[in-house]
């Protein structure tokens, strides 16, 4: 698959050959030859994260210490492309391969979480963008947004281009070291909203431009919708005063959300 080539399968109906015809099928619904390497990237990323939902019970499975794991399709394009449920190592070999059939430069990285105290190893991707390597997440990308009732994944940009330095607040790679993911794109600079006429950053830097995201967000008809923001003001203490402000302003009602950082991602419940 490295430039776009189709691979030359030695056997009919392989299972390498099934998840190459289905990656090819996912790709014919989703990019096209007007898209930039970005705009192709980021429909991987948000098929990934809306298609293939994070296979919890395989991971409590490797938490437990069960042997033999490698027997689950989760771990591989099969579990991606057959069933929509996978772990991460699912997740970034199914990017890799999304990847270099449209022609791009994308490898698979695995390392640790930047917590000590949590031991699970994690996988996902850097791609090459003109001279510069990029981090795509498309597993934390599925973030979990959580209300009383329930908790939901979620998609986010959060974890889309984002640079090495980045990362590495959440996990720390111990593979492909020679390759430094020095570049990042702000998604949510590039990003913007429509509010009665006026278009807004996705970079929230007022309580009022909070106010106007909750006011874009309360109209969407579907109500599992998710809207995602990078938060630039100083909102105290405490976010949830802030939180409740928006949410008075818009008539948003209760909400679903999720903060990593300077990110907010949120629904309405």
């Amino acid at each position: 698959m490295e430039k776009g080539y189709r691979p030359i399968f030695e056997q009919p109906d392989t299972p390498a050959e099934r998840a190459y015809e289905q990656a090819r099928e996912v790709l014919r619904d989703i990019v096209d030859d007007t898209m930039t390497d970005v705009e192709k990237l980021l429909a991987m990323y948000v098929w990934l994260i809306e298609n293939v939902t994070y296979d919890a019970a395989l991971l409590d499975k490797l938490v437990q210490g069960e042997t033999h794991l490698n027997r689950y399709k989760g771990f591989y394009l099969e579990g991606v492309f057959e069933d929509g449920r996978a772990v991460c190592d699912g997740y970034s070999k199914a990017l890799v391969v999304l990847g270099r059939m449209e022609g791009l430069d994308v490898v698979r990285v695995v390392g640790r979480p930047a917590d000590p105290s949590n031991t699970v190893l994690h996988a996902w991707n850097k791609v090459l963008l003109g001279e510069t390597w990029h981090i795509i997440d498309a597993t934390s990308g599925n973030t979990l947004l959580f209300s009383v009732e329930e908790t939901r994944e979620m998609f986010s940009h959060a974890f889309f281009l984002i640079d090495q330095e980045t990362m590495e607040n959440h996990y720390i790679a111990t593979s492909h070291l020679d390759v430094i993911a020095e570049g990042g794109i702000d998604m949510y600079a590039w990003l913007t909203f429509e509010v009665d006429g006026a278009v807004h950053s996705r970079i929230i830097d007022s309580q009022e431009a909070l106010n106007q995201a909750f006011r874009y967000a309360v109209t969407f008809t579907d109500p599992t919708m998710t809207f995602d923001v990078r938060l630039a003001f100083d909102y105290g203490d405490d976010f949830s005063d802030a939180l409740q402000s928006a949410m008075a302003a818009s008539g948003f009602g209760s909400v679903r959300f999720n903060k990593i950082g300077d990110i907010l991602i949120f629904s309405r419940s």
